[in-house]
């Protein structure tokens, strides 16, 4: 009898010991962003703060968003940062097709959107097109190899919104027409700007095809690989 009751309190403290790791691991799920919070805090080393970000984004917290994204997009070492501690927004999609840089980048991209949209979808469109002015253009600029990630960032945010208004759109549409209004001619010394007005060309296009305007998604579509055929063909001479 006492061989059994040794039993059944080996049982009963096992099942107590499980419970608890199982709260306690639901707590620390559930918190996971104040902890990265607290250890930021604690140690302000440039993961804490990747990790930070990326975890105020993924958790859609608007003031945490406000105060670490635009500090993380700074480091110049996010995208090693990210790959080397496997740093990366879950909500990606396509996640298991992706190599690990690309998902950086990916998450890269996705938080400086996140970060541009708030006052967006605050209604505050002035301070959004402050942001859009600023931050697109960096989007913007960059090798056609990682162009293709940007573009999925951009398309999975439209995918994935609730739809917008006609007026929502136009704020879109109008901002990112100030960034093609003058005219261009693609030189050597302006590629950059070039890879930024293809980019933009394309969103544009993308917006349309959006809301069913296949004409003008068609006009930007062409406009963009023209530019594109344009930067490959001087680069090659």
């Amino acid at each position: 009898m006492k061989a059994k009751s040794k039993i059944m309190k080996a049982i009963k403290y096992t099942f107590v010991i499980i419970v608890i790791l199982l709260i306690t691991g639901f707590l620390g799920f559930l918190l996971r962003l104040q902890m990265a919070e607290f250890f930021y805090n604690l140690n302000a080393s440039p993961k804490n703060l990747v990790n930070l970000a990326v975890l105020s984004v993924e958790m859609n917290d608007e003031e945490r968003i406000e105060r670490y994204v635009p500090k993380a997009l700074e480091l110049d070492e996010f995208i090693s940062i990210s790959v080397s501690s496997r740093i990366y927004l879950s909500s990606l999609t396509l996640e298991s097709f992706s190599k690990d840089s690309e998902l950086a980048y990916r998450t890269y991209y996705r938080l400086m959107i996140e970060f541009m949209m708030i006052p967006f979808y605050n209604e505050d469109y002035d301070e959004f097109q402050r942001r859009f002015r600023y931050l697109f253009p960096q989007m913007a600029k960059g090798e056609v190899d990682s162009y293709v990630l940007r573009l999925i960032e951009w398309s999975d945010f439209f995918m994935y919104s609730e739809k917008f208004s006609n007026k929502e759109y136009n704020v879109i549409v109008e901002s990112l027409n100030c960034l093609i209004s003058e005219p261009f001619e693609v030189l050597e010394d302006n590629i950059p700007e070039a890879y930024q007005r293809a980019y933009t060309n394309m969103i544009l296009s993308y917006l349309y095809f959006s809301i069913g305007d296949e004409n003008k998604s068609e006009v930007y579509e062409k406009i963009q690989w023209d530019l594109l055929r344009e930067i490959v063909q001087l680069e090659n001479e």
